[in-house]
Order: C-alpha cells, then structure tokens, then sequence
C-alpha cells in the first residue's frame, strides 16, 4: 500500500480539458482572422477561467495517509489524525466531524435529498 492516497475526482480534469480547448479554439481563431485585440482578450479571459477553475474544480483534495486525512479546500488545507475524527458524514459533502469542528471536502461533493 502507497504511503498516501490522493483523492481528485477525474472529471475535473476534464473539466479543465475542455474549458483549454474551447478557449483555445476561439483565441485561435481570432487570431488567424487578424484580430489580434480580440485574440489577446480572449486569451486573457481563457487564462482567468482556468485559473479559477484549477483554484476551485482541480485543486481540492483529499489526501489519506497513515497518520490521518488532509482536506484541501480552496482557502484552507486541514489535517486531522484517525483517532481525532469522531463521525464521517456524506449527506451534501464529504465531512469529516471531531470534536471542535466539522471539515467540509470540496472535492467530494454527495447528493443531497436522497442520502
């Protein structure tokens, strides 16, 4: 067994995937017309939505490792042993409860009305 486990859901990648490719298709093509404002418009605006969506989609995790589970939202990385956490609740997100306070996972969201 690996040292950690690092938990990203792979749609996010995609997300990210396509988001590049659509953006990039039209910065491309803005540029191939002549309009190089446009283009560099559009290429800014494409580098803004990535960065936000590696920020927000791509980058929370979670990590498992012997000595406990690190959380990383987009504002905040916890670490929290095994023998602190109290309860794991999936009902809208993936929550891990201790004692003094409740961790919210970004990158495991649950569905809701029926859990």
């Amino acid at each position: 067994m690996p040292d950690y486990y690092v938990f990203r859901p792979r749609s996010n990648w995609v997300y990210l995937a396509v988001v590049a490719l659509i953006g990039g298709s039209a910065t491309t093509a803005f540029f191939v017309a002549g309009q190089n404002t446009d283009g560099l418009i559009s290429l800014a605006n494409t580098l803004a939505v990535l960065c936000l969506l590696w920020v927000f989609v791509v980058g929370p995790k979670l990590v498992y490792t012997h000595q406990g589970i690190e959380v990383h939202n987009p504002f905040s990385t916890v670490k929290i042993g095994w023998l602190k956490t109290n309860d794991f609740v999936t009902k809208y997100a993936f929550t891990v409860v201790t004692e003094a306070s409740k961790v919210s996972a970004w990158a495991a969201p649950a569905g809701g009305r029926l859990n």
